[in-house]
């Protein structure tokens, strides 16, 4: 992760169902029309041989980095590119040249960019076709926004990143791996992240963001870390406290004797949290793994300048495999008719690493975020022992949104549902960074639970998942804001019940909160909600009874996506 001065601050089908409320533009909401929800169906995965195929056929028959012509395969660039490492010009399509490139040193130190760009164009192929890594390339955009000749400073980046983002309007999602040395220990977010907010906001893009890099001295972190870290020098710097961004840390991706094994968090990689308690990083993905005293081993494949194959570990390397993810994320729903939108696909993203990954402590969800990501046709689909919903909520202040839930029968069991639940809501929130830690001015609270008839004869909704925030035993704030995350605009929740709770008759309710002196906004808060049910033993039909109840609840439904739409 480069740095800059701190100068002036097994078988699937995808989600069942969509509900979307009537009236509303996630990306530009408009005036709150209706409560009622229309809803979008999703089908069944294709059988893994077929997508094994298709993923040889698409691989083989696609020119890679380039938007397809609709005629023949062969690249359409948005305009003409030129990159020094030839092996990568094919996708290279576009490129902002804030900054000249030139064969005399230091201008031609290029080798943390093209080492990124490489996993972006060949992750998997590099790697010995590791099936955790992308297999598909996606196009790149070129931005030379940091140079090792100058003192840049944060004024600098920023303005450089502002330029392309007005430059390049078609490009979505954008990956920063850059940051300061400096952890971040006060309350308050970082200038730097909060200026990348409000770009985020202005364009509509996401930023997938690396966490950093705690590199000197050795020796570094083991796992478990003990009493490492103690003096906060392993936690973020600035930009990973980005409230908008989607923040990276890294996991080892083999196992090293000094170092830390597969799947650990690389003895390198920053942990959270940000200020207020915001989880940071949210995801984790694999940038290689070295040694405590930061000797390259079991790292991670891409190019070098001169076009070998070389090794490096780093949060750079492990933030491109999931902006890549990212991207072809935002195609997909696009190609699908939907309107993709930062956190829609930070949401989705976020979902598939906590189906993905066990359940996981508070303190070492700060190292691994949510968990590992799937691929694209998983991120998207679910087995036949899952069932999910996705759910786009606008809630006007004042006003409680209720969804009947679709409970599959195969987890109704003598009237209690016995099965695991799983809840992903991601939003764009009101933020003021006048405001120090309250930075962030808007809260959507969700909860899941049954209604059942109570002896005064009125039926009672209790919250379950999360548990009921108006509880007493729920009311302090801290405790809201540490273990509820309230006021975080991501928010995961998940509980297993092997005994059961009671009720047949589900809801997920959802409301919105703003901060006291905060001015209402004309248009309703927009929320994307993603919930998984799971079976507790192997083998359930999960996915097929709640199709079932889902038609049983007579909701109006669409494909969200279809595996024919799914570049596999």
């Amino acid at each position: 992760m480069d740095r800059i001065d701190f100068e002036d601050r097994r078988q699937r089908s995808p989600p069942c169902l969509e509900f979307r409320s009537l009236g509303v533009d996630d990306a530009v909401p408009q005036k709150f029309a209706s409560p009622l929800s229309t809803h979008r169906f999703w089908p069944h995965k294709p059988d893994s041989s077929q997508l094994k195929s298709q993923k040889r056929a698409r691989f083989a028959a696609r020119q890679p980095g380039w938007r397809e012509n609709a005629d023949e395969h062969r690249p359409t660039p948005f305009r003409r590119a030129e990159y020094p490492v030839p092996a990568l010009q094919p996708w290279i399509v576009a490129q902002s040249n804030a900054i000249a490139m030139t064969p005399a040193a230091p201008a031609s130190d290029y080798s943390h960019g093209t080492f990124i760009a490489g996993l972006l164009a060949s992750a998997a192929q590099l790697n010995s076709q590791a099936f955790e890594l992308p297999l598909e390339p996606v196009r790149i955009v070129d931005v030379r926004a940091f140079s090792r000749k100058e003192k840049t400073t944060v004024s600098d980046f920023l303005a450089r990143v502002g330029d392309a983002l007005r430059d390049f309007p078609q490009v979505h999602v954008w990956s920063i791996s850059i940051g300061l040395d400096v952890p971040l220990t006060g309350p308050e977010f970082s200038q730097m992240a909060r200026d990348l907010d409000e770009l985020a906001g202005t364009y509509g893009v996401l930023f997938v963001v690396a966490a950093g890099n705690d590199l000197d001295p050795t020796p570094l972190r083991p796992w478990p870390p003990a009493s490492y870290g103690a003096d906060d020098r392993d936690r973020i710097t600035a930009p990973a406290d980005s409230m908008r961004s989607l923040t990276v840390g890294s996991i080892a991706h083999g196992d090293v004797a000094s170092g830390v094994k597969k799947n650990e968090p690389a003895p390198y990689s920053r942990r959270g949290p940000a200020a207020a308690a915001v989880p940071k990083p949210e995801v984790v993905h694999y940038g290689g793994n070295c040694t405590l005293d930061n000797q390259s081993a079991g790292g991670i494949s891409s190019i070098a300048p001169n076009g070998n194959v070389c090794i490096g570990h780093g949060t750079s390397y492990a933030a491109p495999l999931v902006a890549s993810l990212a991207a072809q994320m935002w195609e997909v729903l696009a190609a699908s008719g939907n309107n993709p939108t930062p956190s829609l696909v930070k949401a989705l993203i976020v979902h598939s690493a906590v189906i993905n990954s066990p359940p996981r402590s508070a303190d070492h969800q700060r190292y691994y975020g949510f968990g590992l990501p799937f691929g694209i046709s998983e991120s998207l689909m679910c087995t036949d022992d899952m069932f999910t919903t996705f759910h786009t909520v606008a809630i006007p202040q004042g006003r409680e949104i209720h969804h009947a839930f679709p409970m599959p029968h195969c987890l109704l069991v003598d009237g209690k549902f016995v099965g695991e639940i799983i809840i992903t809501l991601c939003y764009t929130p009101v933020l003021n960074g006048a405001n120090g830690a309250e930075y962030c001015r808007s809260n959507v609270a969700v909860s899941m639970g049954p209604l059942q008839l109570k002896r005064d004869g009125k039926v009672h909704f209790t919250g379950c998942v999360p548990p009921d925030p108006k509880g007493k035993a729920n009311a302090i704030e801290s405790a809201l804001i540490e273990h509820g995350m309230k006021w975080n605009p991501l928010k995961v929740y998940r509980k297993r019940f092997p005994r059961g709770v009671a009720g047949t008759d589900w809801e997920l309710r959802f409301d919105v909160l703003y901060r006291a002196g905060e001015p209402i906004p004309a248009s309703p808060q927009v929320v994307h909600a993603i919930v998984t049910l799971r079976g507790l033993e192997d083998g359930m039909p999960v996915y097929r009874d709640g199709v079932r109840a889902l038609a049983k609840l007579k909701h109006q439904t669409t494909a969200l996506v279809t595996p024919t739409q799914l570049r596999v």
